[in-house]
């Protein structure tokens, strides 16, 4: 059975065209694919799930869902030059976990 996305179920979600509601569902199913990527090739290496317990905070490895917070975020309002580089220690620890998956998975 498909799961509708949480997205589908936003009141603004109607008004939109056609064309935008599946330019949102397409970006969306990227996002969970790029996510399970991601999740699967972490996981896969005992001493990076170690990581994500020990310097993130995991109750269980496994509880991580492959989600790495954006590359910029929100200063306030919603004006672009009040966006800035997101300097999270959480997202830096998971994009050096993805990339030493990634060697790993290269050798």
């Amino acid at each position: 059975m498909r799961r509708r996305s949480a997205i589908s179920q936003q009141p603004w979600w109607e008004p939109g065209t056609p064309d935008q509601r599946r330019t949102v569902a397409h970006a969306v199913a990227v996002g969970r694919e790029l996510a399970t990527y991601r999740r699967t090739i972490v996981l896969a290496h005992p001493d990076l799930r170690e990581i994500l317990v020990r310097k993130l905070g995991y109750t269980r490895a496994d509880a991580w869902s492959g989600f790495v917070p954006p590359r910029f975020c929100e200063a306030g309002g919603n004006d672009l030059e009040q966006w800035h580089p997101n300097e999270s220690p959480i997202r830096t620890v998971l994009l050096e976990l993805i990339a030493e998956a990634e060697s790993r998975e290269k050798r």
